[in-house]
């Protein structure tokens, strides 16, 4: 049994200490890319979202690469993502591999649980749970590096180098040994962030912008032809609340992730604009684009898979929003003839309008 899973962000690193404690062999799937993109174009359903293309253009070259066992998380509810297993299963079947699927339930951790002691050759469940634990320390520990490079982007002289320094510490945390060790890399981290050349920007304080939606998209930077530092690059302070351990909390009631950015908080802002769970990231993206409008950010962008139903919900509850509270929102929708140029100038033309409005108000307060 060689396993593999989609590929999802850095979502990998937490996942391989898992699959290592449990003595299994696996298979990341490479980087997605144009490649990964034509396949899965190629076998998948034309009216299918972009997340289950891709996943299975991860699957295919994986499977090529000697995978025969592949992780998904399974489940139902307004989302067809609940499904998406079960289709990229029978797809590869007609294809003619030999695949082997495991799902685990995305409503407990007792499930998840249960499947990894289900795959883990009779190894114990304070084993798998430990195992766990560490790959969630990783995770926070990552999310913890990518919040770094997000604060440090807007502000930074030396782009690429403070690229090379956020892959640099991911690698790091992926190969690190022990807790002790993770903790030293993250406070390493916090100075050599802290140090980096800074420049003065035209207007003072850079403009901030929440990046909310559909979790794959705003997770996987081949998707969203990374967008977070296409905008720190043009001076944008980017914040996040969707994330993997925001996602996790609220799964299976465990993971880093603040207060602020759990799916109760976000019940609590939406409020009066969405009173029910829509399915996906709905409801995420609608409370948080409130929390972010009434701490005065600049502008909200958007992003969604082409067809994906939660986020065409959000979508439409997003204009009344942006309406009544006052703030932009841009909404990016991605599908594989999603042209990046296209994105780019989507993406100046709106930090150009939070400029112009963001100097209009500060005029006004002088």
């Amino acid at each position: 049994m060689i396993l593999t899973f989609p590929h999802m962000g850095n979502m990998y690193i937490a996942l391989r200490v898992l699959l290592e404690a449990l003595g299994r062999s696996y298979i990341v799937p490479p980087l997605p890319s144009k490649r990964t993109l034509e396949l899965g174009v190629r076998y998948s359903p034309e009216t299918a979202c972009l997340p289950l293309k891709i996943n299975l253009g991860d699957f295919i070259e994986a499977l090529d690469h000697g995978a025969d066992t592949v992780l998904v998380i399974g489940g139902g509810g307004p989302c067809r993502f609940g499904y998406y297993g079960i289709i990229q299963e029978q797809i590869l079947r007609d294809l003619g591999y030999d695949v082997t699927f495991y799902y685990f339930s995305q409503d407990t951790k007792e499930d998840f649980v249960e499947m990894f002691r289900h795959i883990s050759r009779g190894k114990s469940l304070l084993t798998i749970w430990r195992a766990f634990k560490f790959g969630l320390r990783k995770l926070s520990a990552i999310e913890h590096i990518e919040e770094l490079t997000r604060r440090t982007r807007p502000v930074c002289k030396d782009p690429p180098t403070l690229e090379r320094l956020q892959e640099k510490y991911l690698r790091a945390i992926d190969d690190a040994g022990g807790y002790l060790r993770v903790f030293a890399l993250e406070r390493r981290a916090r100075r050599e962030f802290a140090s980096m050349p800074k420049r003065e920007l035209p207007e003072g304080e850079p403009l901030r912008v929440g990046v909310v939606g559909e979790l794959y998209v705003v997770l996987e930077r081949f998707v969203n032809f990374d967008l977070e530092r296409r905008l720190g690059h043009m001076g944008v302070l980017v914040t996040r609340p969707v994330s993997l351990s925001a996602w996790l909390h609220h799964k299976m009631t465990v993971g880093g992730a603040s207060e602020e950015d759990t799916r109760e908080a976000a019940k609590a802002y939406a409020g009066e604009y969405l009173a029910y769970d829509a399915g996906g990231e709905s409801l995420v993206t609608v409370g948080q684009t409130v929390r972010l409008a009434k701490k005065g950010y600049d502008g909200i962008v958007h992003l969604m898979p082409f067809t994906c139903m939660p986020e065409i919900v959000a979508q439409n509850i997003l204009t009344r929003v942006s309406e009544e509270l006052k703030i932009p929102v841009l909404t990016l929708i991605f599908d594989e003839h999603t042209g990046e140029a296209g994105i780019l100038t989507r993406l100046e033309a709106f930090v150009d309008l939070m400029a112009r409005k963001h100097a209009r108000v500060a005029l006004q307060h002088r």
